[in-house]
């Protein structure tokens, strides 16, 4: 677990923002917005991952969200509840995809 926490760090930390430099040094806006997202998401993902770890380490497996939704545009991920529309990509939530 500690490995895809840290996976998740240095991919929000280190290597989205590789990416969004060479895309910005391409005039390319589309992969530049597209990679944000993914960067945003990464760091959620990251907080996903420690609050996994802390259950497992405290014994608290029942604490741990029993649905997810995601947008199918950016992979933005909302634990329990999501809004109206997604926070980076702005797609409505009745297209996110639900696992439970």
């Amino acid at each position: 677990m500690h490995n895809d926490i840290d996976g998740e760090a240095f991919e929000a930390k280190t290597m989205y923002p590789g990416f969004l430099k060479t895309a910005e040094t391409a005039d390319n806006q589309i992969a530049f917005l597209s990679l944000t997202y993914a960067m945003k998401t990464e760091l959620k993902h990251k907080f996903f991952f420690e609050q996994a770890l802390g259950d497992i380490n405290t014994n608290k497996l029942n604490s741990l969200p029993s649905k997810y939704f995601v947008c199918p545009t950016c992979g933005n991920t909302y634990a329990n509840t999501a809004p109206k529309h997604c926070d980076f990509s702005l797609t409505e939530r009745d297209k996110f995809i639900i696992f439970q």
